[in-house]
C-alpha cells in the first residue's frame, strides 16, 4: 500500500497543531502546591500524613517540608509499609514531627481515621485546620514517641 506524500505532510501538520496547542494552555500547579505552601507559611516543616500528601508535599517543597507518611493497620497507626518510606524518617531521636495532614475529601479518599488514632495516642491537638481538601492537625509536641 502506497501513501501519497501530501498524507503524509498533513499527517505532520496534524501532530505539529497539536503540539502547539498543548504547548500553549497554561501550566496546572501540582495537587498539593497550595498546601505545600500553607505549611511554610505557619511554620510547619516536619509531620506526618497520608500516603498522597506525605508523597506530594515533600516533593513539592524540594524536602524542605518533610511529611512522612503513616497508616492505619490492624487497628495500630505505624509508619508506612511500602518501599518508598525508610525506618529512619520514623526515628524519633533524629526526626521531629508535629503535625498531622489528613485529606477530608472527597468522601471516598477521607482519611480521618489517622487522626483519630493519633489523637487517641499523643492526645487532643492544640490546633486543627481545614485547607482546601486536607485537615492539619498540630501538637504541641513530639508525635514520633506516639507511634508503635
Amino acid at each position: 500500500m502506497v501513501r501519497s506524500p501530501v498524507s503524509g505532510l498533513a499527517l505532520l501538520a496534524g501532530y505539529t497543531a497539536m503540539l502547539g496547542f498543548g504547548a500553549s494552555q497554561p501550566s496546572i500547579p501540582a495537587d498539593n502546591a497550595d498546601l505545600t505552601f500553607w505549611l511554610a507559611g505557619h511554620g510547619l516543616t516536619s509531620g506526618l500524613g497520608g500516603y498522597w500528601q506525605a508523597s506530594g508535599v515533600t516533593v513539592d517543597s524540594g524536602n524542605s517540608i518533610t511529611v512522612r507518611p503513616v497508616v492505619v493497620n490492624e487497628n495500630r497507626l505505624m509508619p508506612e509499609a511500602y518501599w518508598e518510606a525508610k525506618q529512619e524518617w520514623f526515628e524519633p531521636s533524629s526526626n521531629y514531627a508535629n503535625f498531622l495532614v489528613t485529606a477530608n475529601a472527597p468522601p471516598g479518599e477521607s482519611d480521618s481515621a489517622l487522626e483519630w488514632h493519633l489523637a487517641a495516642l499523643a492526645g487532643r491537638p492544640a490546633h486543627v485546620y481545614e485547607f482546601g481538601r486536607n485537615t492539619i492537625a498540630v501538637w504541641d509536641r513530639k508525635l514520633l514517641t506516639a507511634l508503635g
